[in-house]
C-alpha cells in the first residue's frame, strides 16, 4: 500500500491538489511501512526544505523505487478512483465526493473523461434541484462503485 500511496501523491501533485509540503510526511509513512531507499530517507527529513528541492528528491525516490510517475490522464483517474473509494465506503458524502471529482475534471480542460460525467452532472445540479438529490446521490454512488471496480 505505501508504494500506491506514493504514486497517488505524485498524481495529486501533478494535478495541483497537494504540494511538496505533503511529501516528507508521506515518505516517513512509507518508511514505517517498510518501503526504503536513500531518497525516501532523505525526503522524510526535508520538512523545511525548498519546494523545488523536495520535488526533486521525491522524483528521485519514485525512480529508485521503480514507481512510474503518472501522466495527467492517469493522475486524474487515480485520484478520482481514490475519491470514489471514499464515496463507496461512506467516508465522504456523494455530493462532496462528486465535487472533488468535478474539480479533478476541471484540471484537464483539453480532455474529456466520460467516466467522470455522472459526478460532474450530479455535483453541478445538486444545489439547483434539491428534489432530485436522492437520485443524484444514488447515481454518484453507483458511478463511484463502477470507477473503483474498473481501476482496481
Amino acid at each position: 500500500m505505501p508504494r500506491e500511496a506514493l504514486r497517488l501523491l505524485a498524481a495529486k501533485d501533478l494535478l495541483g491538489l497537494v504540494g511538496p509540503e505533503a511529501m516528507p510526511s508521506e515518505a516517513a509513512n512509507a518508511l514505517l511501512e517498510g518501503v526504503d531507499s536513500r531518497s525516501i530517507r532523505q525526503l522524510a527529513g526535508l520538512n523545511n526544505a525548498e519546494r523545488d528541492e523536495v520535488r526533486v528528491v521525491f522524483q528521485t525516490a519514485l525512480r529508485e523505487l521503480d514507481i512510474e510517475s503518472p501522466t495527467l490522464r492517469e493522475a486524474a483517474i487515480l485520484v478520482a478512483t481514490e475519491v470514489a473509494g471514499r464515496i463507496t465506503d461512506g467516508s465522504v458524502s456523494p455530493y462532496a465526493g462528486a465535487k472533488e471529482i468535478w474539480d479533478i475534471a476541471r484540471r484537464l480542460p483539453l480532455e474529456h473523461l466520460p467516466e467522470f460525467d455522472t459526478f460532474v452532472y450530479g455535483a453541478s445540479e445538486w444545489e439547483e434541484r434539491p428534489e432530485n438529490r436522492q437520485n443524484f446521490a444514488d447515481g454518484i454512488i453507483a458511478a463511484a462503485h463502477d470507477l473503483v471496480v474498473a481501476n482496481h
